[in-house]
């Protein structure tokens, strides 16, 4: 075999050079009345300090001081989740399992970077769902039990989502999904093909509606905020690796893609319906070579 190694192979044991701490969830703790609530999966932290009043000698005053104090914490996070922008995301509607992934395949690395192109005439024959999970898996997915993503991010921020307007991927409703990482699976956002509305609206490239489903990656530079300054470019960084991923994949699949950038970010994400809090970094229609 030489020096070939699969596309797949390579994806999955990739590893940035460094092992970043900083990404990790923090532990919430409650300690002499300071409380400290580290949500990390919507990017909140709410808390407060309040000093153990030593006057307090009687146990019903001091339960109901506790009571006060719980309370306050309801209400804070009750305020933040309801001006959080991440906070109001849509509800899923259903979640579908994707196959796990191959994590080998025939296609050297080698040999899809020698064939991708940039491809823009798709066809409309249907994407399978296995094809589309095995994108979604090249992109952003998990390559390990620690957390690792096929694309590295500078500290293990991991500030970018993946989603999917299905219109005619078989075993799959048309509709916006949103990938999972964790689980490997795609949650419903939002019912029905809106591969043309999207296209209208953000884009003006009429050939991308006809690709049986074009991916989106947003990303949000608040999650990069312990890189200060530097995070934003991190993060557009981070968008050009899981692309690529993404477009390899889709070569050793027989499949054609490209990295749409002509597109108007605030219509794309209004299309989306996503938060202000998240741009809409990258489109990539695919389908089947003609």
């Amino acid at each position: 075999m030489g020096c070939a190694t699969s596309t797949r192979s390579y994806l999955r044991v990739r590893r940035d050079a460094r092992p970043w701490e900083e990404g990790k969830a923090r532990s919430s703790h409650l300690d002499a009345g300071v409380v400290d609530l580290a949500l990390h999966t919507r990017g909140l932290r709410v808390g407060w300090a309040e000093g153990r009043d030593s006057r307090i000698s009687n146990p019903a005053a001091e339960g109901n001081t506790m009571k006060r104090r719980y309370l306050t914490l309801t209400l804070a996070l009750l305020g933040s989740f309801a001006t959080h922008p991440d906070a109001l995301a849509a509800s899923p509607l259903a979640t579908v399992a994707l196959p796990a992934p191959k994590l080998d395949g025939n296609v050297s690395l080698e040999s899809a970077l020698k064939q991708r192109r940039s491809v823009r005439n798709p066809t409309a024959a249907p994407l399978s769902l296995e094809d589309a999970g095995q994108l979604c898996w090249a992109a952003q997915g998990l390559t390990d039990d620690k957390g690792h993503r096929t694309a590295p991010s500078a500290r293990g921020l991991y500030p970018l989502q993946l989603y999917l307007l299905a219109g005619s991927v078989t075993g799959l409703s048309p509709g916006l999904y949103r990938y999972d990482p964790a689980k490997n699976a795609l949650v419903l956002l939002a019912e029905g093909d809106r591969r043309a509305d999207f296209e209208r609206k953000a884009v003006g490239q009429v050939w991308i509606a006809n690709a049986p489903a074009i991916f989106v990656i947003s990303g949000t530079a608040a999650k990069m905020a312990n890189l200060k300054e530097r995070g934003p470019q991190f993060m557009f960084t981070e968008v050009g690796l899981a692309a690529q991923g993404f477009l390899l994949e889709a070569t050793a699949l027989r499949l054609g893609s490209t990295f749409v950038g002509g597109f108007r970010p605030r219509e794309a994400r209004e299309a989306l319906a996503l938060p202000d809090s998240e741009e809409v970094l990258a489109v990539l229609p695919v389908g089947h070579l003609p």
